[in-house]
């Protein structure tokens, strides 16, 4: 994090991102999974930051 102050969150873990775009506000999930070698495996969401129109930046959703 020290060498890139503009991401707001890193985790380390595998997984994926859902993106939930709306007229007003845009939040993201960061979505990770238990084991990438196992099918079947659990997920889990690690974070959650919402964007609202006219409010620049994140927020912990």
């Amino acid at each position: 994090m020290k060498a890139n102050p503009h991401m707001k969150y890193f985790d380390g873990r595998r997984g994926y991102v859902r993106v939930d775009i709306r007229r007003e506000e845009a939040q993201v999930d960061f979505r990770t999974v238990s084991a990438i070698t196992t099918p079947g495996g659990g997920i889990s969401t690690t974070a959650s930051f919402v964007t609202e129109v006219g409010s620049p930046g994140l927020m912990s959703a």
